[in-house]
């Protein structure tokens, strides 16, 4: 089965169906279960900071939007950064900030280090050690 690694503005012009020729050329490679979807976690990362600040959606239906996208079978991603990237978007945070904190949970002895106040009482909330400058 081919594997399509998909890149931001694919994604974008299947998410936001902004332009109309771009998105009927996008739309039968996500609905299509006859092969599988890669997401890198930089374009998810690239693709929310621009729903968020470009389109100002919501933190919260940028979280269900993508967690929709991502349940499907065929659609690959890397998980545990993903769920975290939710998880800090859900708590008011940014979705990079969340998989730069999921690098933390996986290297041994590694400390979050930031100046974004947002992001290191979030990074608490879920136990991640980290030191704000």
């Amino acid at each position: 089965m081919t594997t399509y690694v998909i890149d931001t503005n694919v994604l974008l012009r299947y998410l936001l169906r902004d332009d109309e020729r771009q998105y009927q050329l996008a739309k039968p490679y996500f609905i299509s279960k006859q092969h599988n979807l890669y997401l890198p976690i930089h374009v998810l990362c690239e693709a929310v900071w621009f729903i968020k600040h470009r389109l100002k959606v919501p933190r919260c239906a940028i979280a269900a939007l993508l967690t929709d996208l991502v349940a499907s079978d065929n659609v690959i991603t890397e998980k545990n950064s993903f769920d975290q990237g939710i998880a800090f978007l859900q708590n008011g945070g940014d979705f990079a900030d969340g998989v730069i904190a999921d690098f933390v949970c996986h290297l041994e002895d590694a400390v979050l280090l930031t100046f974004d106040k947002n992001a290191s009482k979030i990074a608490d909330k879920f136990n991640i050690t980290n030191e704000l400058l």
